[in-house]
């Protein structure tokens, strides 16, 4: 099911990208808050990922997201209260090992170099978390979201600030904070 629902996501940009006007490519540093629901704290993996994308006009455009982890989110002593009853955890380790996301981008100008936009989409993120003795890998694909702002100190480059809502369900919520920079070409 996730396939066909990438399948159809990608077809459709891929058409609307055909008119585009403009194109850019970038990379963002993500720090990242990652907290299952029984943990009694967050860690912090950071992350790397790579973006494509295609601005239709100076409102609308559509970007395309593909990262990886760079660095484990660390905590040591941590309770958690799994279904079997609250134990406190030695160590506790998250990584996330593959990000990929398709995303529709609604831009407002506020100068010719200033713009603030909002991102909604598709994501789809591998984590992977590390008790003493146990690792665990999950593959989440959720709605996600974000805003940010932009500041163009020329006509080809972009550097960013946004947040983003990764992934929210019962069992996890994972943030970032994103630092990017893009060149449009």
């Amino acid at each position: 099911m996730n396939h066909k629902i990438w399948m159809m996501l990608a077809l459709t940009l891929s058409a609307t990208g055909a008119q585009a006007a403009d194109t850019y490519a970038g990379v963002d540093f993500l720090i990242a808050d990652y907290q299952e629901s029984a943990m009694s704290d967050s860690v912090a993996p950071k992350a790397i990922e790579v973006k494509y994308g295609i601005q239709m006009d100076q409102n609308l455009g559509v970007e395309f997201r593909l990262g990886t982890g760079i660095s484990n989110g660390k905590t040591s002593n941590l309770l958690i209260n799994p279904p079997s009853g609250p134990r406190i955890v030695p160590s506790f380790e998250a990584s996330l090992d593959l990000l990929l996301g398709a995303y529709g981008r609604a831009a407002l100008p506020v100068t010719e170099n200033f713009q603030v936009y909002a991102l909604a989409g598709v994501a789809s993120i591998e984590t992977t978390h590390i008790v003493p003795g146990v690792n665990i890998t999950n593959t989440d694909t959720n709605f996600s979201y974000g805003a940010g702002f932009a500041f163009k100190p020329n006509e080809t480059t972009t550097i960013s600030t946004e947040y983003m809502m990764l992934v929210d369900n019962n069992d996890l919520q994972i943030t970032s904070l994103n630092l990017g920079f893009a060149m449009k070409f």
